[in-house]
């Protein structure tokens, strides 16, 4: 996958870890990484509903229909 960014996020999560634990966070910083996390949360969510439409699922029945588990 050109320009994956997981290699860099997984070179940081170390770090993160310590900051988290030692609590060197600031309000900023985790505002921002929320703000960017709740955008790509978003973009990911888009992305799910273009590819079920442009797959055609949305013709043949919902997608909760489908799993067994997603109905009561």
């Amino acid at each position: 996958m050109p320009g994956c960014a997981l290699p860099h996020l997984v070179a940081l999560a170390p770090k993160w870890v310590q900051k988290y634990e030692t609590d060197t966070f600031d309000d900023d910083t985790m505002q921002a990484y929320e703000a960017h996390i709740a955008a790509l949360e978003r973009l990911v969510g888009r992305q799910a509903l273009e590819l079920e439409f442009l797959r055609g699922s949305s013709a043949t029945g919902t997608t909760a229909e489908k799993r067994p588990y997603a109905r009561d």
